[in-house]
């Protein structure tokens, strides 16, 4: 594979991409595209041995009478998560129908799969019966949605989940009554709208112990140590309240919070809520008011005493967080994050009842807004006609029902033909925007970034080093902060989880760098997880015929494209692969004693 650079896709002059597009181009490995609706696209061509691997879904369920390895369909369902996780491959997923799976032995994860339950939390059970832990994740870059996680054991790490890093995710679970002598609930990890509540830690972090959390709800944790809520983690609007330390550090014990509220812990020395934690954008006690955002006025819960943690309309947490740090759409309830002029504390958004019902891109609240609808247009679509999308529009904050709001930048020349001469770049900046500056010489060559992650209120940019070129071409980007806050490309809670902050780097010497390995989904922090095409000859009726491959992933598209020298355009041959595909034969060219071929990967 060839290594990549930071060169940006060809353009027309100004425009407003509603997505971030940083290319990488060689020959043979990697260039990146724009996409409306999604976040980023990029090709990825890459050849090598043929390694077959068949992405898959694995079924479990409790009163299968048939189960039959692979566990590819219904009727052969294993009857344990562990034998169907065996059986898995990357890429594949495991679906969990209803019931208590009791396990008499940790369930043990190495790959990148995904373990889902069929019906969510409330159906599907994972007990460790006081046993034994229940999941060890190791650092595998693996997913388990939708499970209550309990009354796991270990006189270890992580009784009701073990992560060796931040890499594994746990989303739409529940873990509880779960005891460990560090990190009750969870070791490490990322937890994803989640309730933590009831774990016990005899030595540090009750509900958890390093990781990084998001809309979270972390409750009545216990610890005979520190950090009973959180043990030297971060959180990201959570709301960790009523959890006990016998030390210091109820709510949290070091660590990040923002977006956040720590309220009603206690703890036996000192510090019932935080001890020293770094705070931005947070409600606690002890905070001083106005300082990185923070407050320290009660968050007026609706019922914290009865378990509702949503705020009163009455609460200073309402709209009192920074979109910089938010790195989800929606909150612990599913409903549209971002509900009014700014994101609010804790794990609840005040007023948010208008999640994407059409899953379009775009929040209910703002398609009701501007169409009276909450399915009232298509982000693809262009109501005012003024050449920019109602997708584009919700990403740049203009009106897409006025032909005259549209996202536009204007040049100035300041000493046109003096030495000092240099270019102004201007346009209408707004809060919860980022803006990148890009310039290429002419059309034909890729822009190249001037700044990146500009932040509002600036509305502005001085280049000094073009100035004297005869020609070129400017091109401002805008995106929304809540999805990427430095402007790099890379989402919030990617870098959180791979700990990396450069999209440009590559961390691990792979030849990719982060910007390309959150593309392709693979682990930036692992030098032999990068994306790669493995092709092979198949007989069909008597012909040999080309088979490409690759290890496919969730919330990806991928397409094929095929020419027959690399000096013409290369054709499209299929699009819109979704995961779990993995694989295409092609039928159409068996008869050519040459070609290339390429394989586009997309965020969906």
């Amino acid at each position: 594979m060839a290594n990549s650079n930071n060169r940006l896709p060809k353009g027309k002059g100004w425009e407003a991409d509603r997505d971030r597009a940083m290319v990488s181009t060689n020959e043979e490995v990697i260039k990146m595209m724009t996409c409306r609706k999604t976040r980023f696209a990029m090709v990825l061509v890459a050849t090598a041995l043929v390694v077959h691997v068949q992405a898959s879904t694995r079924y479990v369920d409790l009163n299968s009478a048939t189960p039959a390895p692979p566990y590819t369909s219904p009727e052969t369902a294993a009857t344990n998560i562990q034998a169907a996780v065996d059986a898995s491959s990357n890429g594949d997923i495991v679906l969990v129908s209803d019931g208590t799976y009791l396990v008499s032995s940790e369930i043990t994860v190495a790959n990148a799969v995904v373990v889902e339950s069929m019906n969510g939390s409330a159906y599907t059970v994972i007990d460790g019966n006081w046993m034994t832990r229940c999941f060890n994740l190791g650092g595998s870059a693996c997913t388990i949605s939708g499970f209550t996680i309990q009354n796991g054991y270990t006189a270890g790490d992580g009784a009701g989940v073990y992560c060796s890093n931040g890499v594994p995710i746990i989303e739409n679970c529940m873990l509880r009554d779960n005891e460990a002598d560090n990190g009750g609930g969870m070791y490490n990890g990322t937890a994803k709208n989640c309730v933590i509540r009831n774990n016990m830690a005899n030595l540090l972090g009750g509900g958890m112990h390093g990781g990084f959390a998001t809309n979270c709800l972390i409750l009545d944790n216990r610890t005979r140590g520190d950090g009973a809520g959180i043990y030297r983690g971060d959180a990201v609007n959570c709301t960790i309240a009523n959890n006990t330390a016998v030390n210091q550090g109820g709510g949290m014990f070091e660590g990040e919070a923002k977006n956040s509220i720590v309220w009603y812990n206690t703890a036996g020395v000192s510090d019932p809520d935080i001890f020293s934690t770094i705070c931005n954008y947070t409600s606690s006690p002890l905070l001083a008011p106005g300082m990185d955002g923070n407050i320290s006025a009660e968050p007026l819960f609706v019922d914290w005493s009865n378990g509702d943690y949503r705020l009163q309309a009455a609460s200073l947490c309402v709209d009192a967080g920074s979109t910089n740090y938010v790195s989800s759409l929606t909150d612990l309830d599913g409903l549209a994050r971002v509900f009014d002029i700014s994101v609010d504390m804790g794990a609840y958004e005040f007023g948010s009842s208008m999640p994407d019902a059409d899953l379009d891109g775009i929040p209910d609240a703002w398609e009701l807004q501007f169409f009276g609808s909450i399915t009232g247009a298509l982000a693809s679509g262009n109501a005012d006609m003024d050449s920019q999308t109602n997708g584009d529009e919700f990403i740049a904050g203009t009106d897409p029902t006025n032909a005259a709001s549209f996202f536009q930048v204007a040049t100035d020349a300041v000493n046109a033909g003096n030495p000092s001469q240099h270019v102004v770049i201007n346009w209408k900046a707004l809060n919860g925007r980022v803006y990148n500056v890009l310039w290429a010489r002419s059309l034909e060559e890729d822009f190249q970034p001037l700044e990146i992650g500009i932040q509002y209120p600036q509305n502005n940019y001085t280049d000094t080093v073009h100035a004297a070129e005869s020609t070129g071409f400017y091109r401002v980007v805008v995106m929304r902060s809540d999805y990427d806050m430095d402007g790099d490309g890379l989402p919030n809670d990617w870098e959180s989880a791979y700990a990396v902050t450069d999209a440009y780097a590559d961390s691990d010497d792979d030849g990719f760098n982060n910007l390309a390995e959150f593309i392709s989904g693979t682990d930036p922090t692992n030098a032999a997880s990068f994306f790669a095409v493995a092709n092979s000859l198949v007989d069909v009726n008597g012909t040999n015929c080309f088979v490409l491959e690759w290890i496919s992933v969730p919330e990806r598209i991928y397409s094929i494209q095929w020419s027959a020298n690399l000096s013409v355009e290369f054709q499209n041959l299929e699009t819109h692969i979704a995961y779990p595909q993995n694989s295409y034969t092609d039928l159409t060219h068996r008869a050519e004693s040459s070609g290339y071929y390429r394989v586009n990967v997309q965020v969906q």
